[in-house]
């Protein structure tokens, strides 16, 4: 024991350990510990099932990596769930943890939000190397995490905060190949960085650039630009990484497309959604929406300011910032105009597709600070400086509490009865139900949200495919045998499933089962 604990005093220093203590102490303020033992729910609930959906297909279901599938049965003409989007190494890996701690939420919850701190340490300490001042390096990091979109995401289940937590970790070992010219750095940070990309592909906003460079590099170009000292000293080996994570990537997605295909899958996207296959309606609508709901969702207004106003002054100053801070900002500003045109529509609703913006964001941030250190070390290491951003800091973290405090606790988690299902699985078996029974589940709009909550596979009310007597009748000719109904009101409003609800089997907090039978 004593041995460990001597290795881990090398490995952190006095400042590590501050980092971490300001770290989980947020978390604490922000309420993670209870919100690790949560169900999904709140925004975007729909995504946060699919991802639990997937490993908890996984665990129950022999563990075979090459056949992702989810509970709602849309594929194979409404038969089976097969489906993928990113790689599905996440929901493998949580399969596989919940052989051992069994199937619960709150393991998938740490196994991400340990990914996030991982690479909000590598964050850190890639700050530290940079700009060699403790408090920035920790003040930066700490910013980021005061970003409601990273702190709701962090400790859920999506996989776009463990991709740029991976990203965070590449450029880390990226900055200690370049000062140490040791390959192995070279060899991490490029596995670091294909993971990333396997896991969403848009976290690669800040890699391109880097392998642009390469090019640069190998052709002579940067060498006529006036570089003089090369970023790549192992050029051929980066040159085969570079191709070989690029390959790794192209192969994945390409096999995701045909695997979909081979289900006749559709649901899990994997093509873009461009502002130019919108009307106009629909344009000004998402943007309406951004503005009204997400902006502030991503970050505190001081900062979205700040950031823009550090933007301009990189522009007007371009000359006094760093040749290789100045390459980055261009290219990166290009491919964040890109990613937001090209993924236009997912704006309107998915708040997480910002997450890979955020690190042009950081990049803008450390570029600032990167020029005042060179140019203006009076200011770089000024107290009235850090206070004034201790404060800005503190304001964030507030902010950042209350929109997370909101997220659960107010409209944005407004589910309706579907919440009841919560606790229903051995209820549901107790009656009659088998695992291996197919369930009709409504009301529910999402694809898998009450079927992974009463962990039986079939359909909702996702495609309308039980919105008339025909279509019912069709299901149930698929396999479905049984009615769940979360919300008896919607009776009402879909008379002909009255002719469905002849048998009830139980009822329970307000939830209703019923066996089906063909309707005429």
């Amino acid at each position: 024991m004593n041995s460990f604990l001597n290795k881990l005093s090398l490995l952190l220093n006095k400042n590590d350990v501050w980092f971490f203590v300001l770290v989980l102490g947020m978390g604490l303020l922000y309420g993670y510990q209870d919100i690790l033992k949560l169900e999904p729910q709140s925004v975007h609930v729909w995504r946060q099932t699919d991802c639990t959906s997937l490993a908890k297909n996984y665990y129950q279901n022999g563990m075979n990596f090459n056949h992702p599938e989810i509970h709602f049965l849309a594929s194979d003409g409404k038969t089976s769930g097969y489906c993928v989007g990113e790689f599905p190494i996440l929901y493998y890996a949580v399969g596989g943890l919940y052989h051992i701690f069994g199937p619960d939420e709150i393991v998938f919850r740490i196994f991400n939000l340990l990914i996030f701190f991982l690479g909000l340490f590598a964050l850190y300490r890639l700050l530290y190397e940079v700009l060699k001042d403790k408090f920035w390096a920790i003040g930066i990091s700490a910013l980021l995490f005061c970003s409601p979109v990273i702190v709701f995401y962090a400790n859920n289940f999506l996989p776009n905060v463990p991709a740029i937590s991976f990203v965070f970790i590449s450029w880390y070992f990226f900055v200690r190949y370049y000062k140490s010219r040791k390959v192995w750095w070279l060899v991490l940070s490029f596995c670091f960085f294909t993971t990333a990309g396997l896991l969403k592909i848009t976290s690669l906003l800040s890699v391109i650039p880097l392998g642009g460079l390469l090019f640069l590099e190998i052709s002579g170009l940067l060498k006529r630009f006036g570089y003089k000292e090369k970023l790549f000293t192992h050029t051929k080996i980066a040159l085969g990484l570079f191709l070989a994570s690029a390959f790794a990537i192209f192969l994945w997605y390409n096999h995701a497309i045909a695997y979909n295909a081979s289900h006749n899958s559709t649901y899990f996207s994997t093509h873009t959604w461009p502002l130019w296959d919108l009307t106009d309606a629909q344009i000004e609508a998402i943007i309406q929406k951004v503005k009204l709901i997400w902006l502030q969702e991503y970050w505190h207004i001081s900062v979205v300011y700040i950031v823009g106003l550090l933007l301009i002054i990189a522009l007007w100053k371009w000359r006094h910032f760093n040749a290789f801070f100045n390459y980055i900002l261009i290219t990166t500003t290009i491919g964040v105009v890109a990613y937001v045109l090209l993924w236009f529509f997912a704006f309107g609703n998915h708040d997480y597709y910002v997450i890979d913006i955020l690190v042009w964001c950081l990049f803008i941030l450390v570029a600032f600070l990167d020029y005042v250190r060179k140019i203006h070390t009076r200011w770089f290491h000024s107290i009235s400086l850090k206070l004034l951003f201790l404060s800005l800091l503190l304001i964030n973290i507030n902010y950042a509490n209350n929109c997370i405090q909101s997220r659960y606790n107010g409209w944005m988690n407004n589910m309706g009865n579907i919440r009841a299902l919560s606790g229903m699985e051995s209820y549901i078996e107790e009656i009659g139900i088998g695992k291996n029974d197919k369930v009709i589940s409504i009301p529910d709009p999402s694809p898998n949200h009450s079927l992974y909550l009463i962990n039986r596979k079939g359909w909702t009310d996702f495609y309308r495919w039980n919105d008339s007597q025909e279509k019912m009748n069709e299901l149930i000719d698929l396999g479905a045998s049984y009615l769940i109904i979360n919300d008896k009101n919607i009776l009402k409003e879909r008379p002909y499933l009255k002719t469905f609800t002849q048998e009830e089997l139980g009822n329970k907090n307000g939830v209703y089962v019923y066996k089906l039978n063909q309707g005429f």
